[in-house]
């Protein structure tokens, strides 16, 4: 239990200063229009293929 904390005080400076960029950097691409749209495909897609595997089981059931 003791050398948790120290691993942890010697690592929260070095992951405070490496998450930093990684933040900006997902924002970035999020705010984008193009990742936006892309996101609304693969969703869409997404919910074509839940759709078809509920539609396969409800026939497959009864």
């Amino acid at each position: 239990m003791a050398r948790t904390p120290k691993k942890i005080v010697k690592r929260t400076p070095k992951k405070i200063v490496k998450r930093t960029p990684k933040k900006s950097r997902r924002k970035s691409p999020k705010q984008s229009s193009p990742n936006i749209s892309v996101g609304n495909h693969n969703r869409l897609s997404v919910l074509d293929v839940m759709k078809d595997t509920f539609r396969e089981a409800y026939l497959r059931r009864p």
